[in-house]
């Protein structure tokens, strides 16, 4: 049998982390809300470009403004970088 009577307290340290925890779950799974779904429609436009070579400053692509990256596809025996822009 399992002695359940031997925790008697519980400490602030795992307090404080069940606490954490809890409010970190609780703001994950509420991150969106019924009127998300009011905005969402079924009709998007997407527009999408492979950029074969891109000049980059920083590690950012340049003239990619407003265009998120997707994917690597093979084309050949090269992989280029896919993007995608939503127009509507």
């Amino acid at each position: 049998m399992v002695n359940l009577g031997a925790m008697k307290q519980i400490g602030l340290k795992s307090a404080l982390l069940g606490a954490f925890f809890t409010t970190t779950m609780i703001f994950a799974l509420g991150a969106t809300g019924y009127k998300d779904r009011e905005d969402w429609d079924d009709v998007q436009l997407w527009d999408y470009r492979v950029w074969p070579k891109l000049e980059r400053v920083k590690n950012k692509p340049v003239g990619t403004s407003g265009w998120e990256f997707v994917e690597m596809e093979r084309i050949g025996d090269e992989l280029y970088p896919i993007y995608r822009k939503r127009l509507k």
